[in-house]
């Protein structure tokens, strides 16, 4: 994720070389290799992970397994409209939380107490202010509506949700599907594991190959 993570930058001229492709190319792989996400384990707490932009947000259901390892659970980002892209900072932040709890309400309502990890660290103080706008405060009781604990962390180690919420083409939703059937093949069993991916992503591996692409 690194080489992809660095294109992030403030100021960082967007260079898609060939540690980049290398990169891109490893992850989709990764994306179709099993394990690639979990099914959850109901009545365990969960892990939410959520990063926003001006352009998307993104976020991420993880939990535990048996063995103590985190593992991802669901993928999904989104574009943000005309009027949420002038939100502030702390608005979008907000914003991508709500609507992370609620596509994974199924899952976390009956939980426990779970985490919620953003490298914002004012979205952290969030819940404990009272001198805030209208919009924060209709954030605010949203959120308050679920059981978590919001801690913050280096956008660093958030590096999924803040790729995917700068460069939406990447992935729309990756989702668990443990129902495979016992006559599949490998390759159906592989591309199971994945609900959605854009046929953007997937048209670009190609291209990839063959050439590099540069944005002046």
């Amino acid at each position: 994720m690194l080489p992809l993570y660095k294109l992030t930058g403030k100021d960082t001229p967007y260079e898609w070389k060939d540690e980049q492709n290398g990169a891109f190319k490893e992850i989709l792989k990764k994306l179709m290799t099993p394990p690639v996400l979990a099914p959850p384990r109901f009545g365990h707490p969960f892990i939410v992970e959520t990063d926003a932009s001006k352009h998307a947000l993104g976020y991420c259901l993880l939990q535990e397994n048996e063995k103590g390892e985190i593992h991802p659970i669901l993928y999904e980002s989104r574009t943000t409209n005309r009027e949420e892209s002038r939100y502030q900072s702390v608005e979008l932040e907000a914003l991508g939380l709500v609507y992370a709890l609620q596509e994974f309400r199924p899952y976390l309502e009956g939980t426990g107490t779970s985490t919620v990890k953003t490298d914002s660290a004012a979205l952290c103080a969030l819940l404990k202010r009272r001198d805030v706008s209208s919009r924060i405060a209709k954030y605010q009781m949203a959120i308050q509506a679920f059981d978590i604990n919001i801690i913050h962390r280096s956008g660093k180690s958030n590096a999924f949700c803040n790729y995917v919420s700068r460069y939406i083409s990447a992935i729309t939703v990756l989702r668990s599907t443990n129902n495979h059937e016992p006559n599949e093949d490998k390759s159906s069993k592989n591309m199971r594991h994945i609900s959605v991916i854009t046929r953007t992503a997937l048209k670009k591996l190609k291209p990839l190959e063959k050439e590099k692409i540069w944005k002046n």
